[in-house]
């Protein structure tokens, strides 16, 4: 019970002073970086944000790297040989691989939200364009 409340503690002190500092900066660097204001007073914004489409993978890729850690270092290897007759190699191979899909999938959806945002924007701007063209003009008399 003593090691369970030291372990526990230890996670608290460990998340609350070093991990959640480092994700808190890595979040600002990628929203600093990702931000386009072409000077600095503008408001320019992209049609569809990308930084959401970073986060959430980046926070599945580090759920499954806390899943994947035993198998990564080799902790409990010989327990797992035993079990299932196979050994702990793949796992980082298989986690990477995990990873690249995870992010090359969040890609995919970013570049179809921004194809479709695109579209949508071009179609809107077109309508307005020609409901101001079209409107008629006063006529002078003769």
């Amino acid at each position: 019970m003593v090691a369970v409340a030291v372990w526990f503690l230890g996670a608290v002190i460990a998340h609350d002073l070093v991990l959640f500092p480092l994700y808190a900066l890595a979040d600002r660097s990628t929203q600093r970086a990702l931000r386009t204001d072409a000077s600095p007073g503008s408001e320019q914004r992209p049609l569809v944000p990308p930084l959401n489409y970073l986060r959430v993978p980046a926070l599945a890729v580090g759920l499954l790297f806390l899943l994947f850690f035993p198998g990564i270092i080799g902790q409990g290897a010989d327990t797992y040989l035993d079990a299932t007759g196979q050994t702990q190699d793949p796992f980082l191979q298989r986690w990477l691989l995990l990873s690249a899909t995870i992010f090359a999938f969040s890609a995919i959806v970013y570049a179809a939200r921004l194809l479709t945002a695109t579209r949508s924007h071009s179609s809107s701007s077109n309508v307005a364009a020609t409901t101001t063209s079209g409107a008629e003009q006063p006529t002078k008399p003769d």
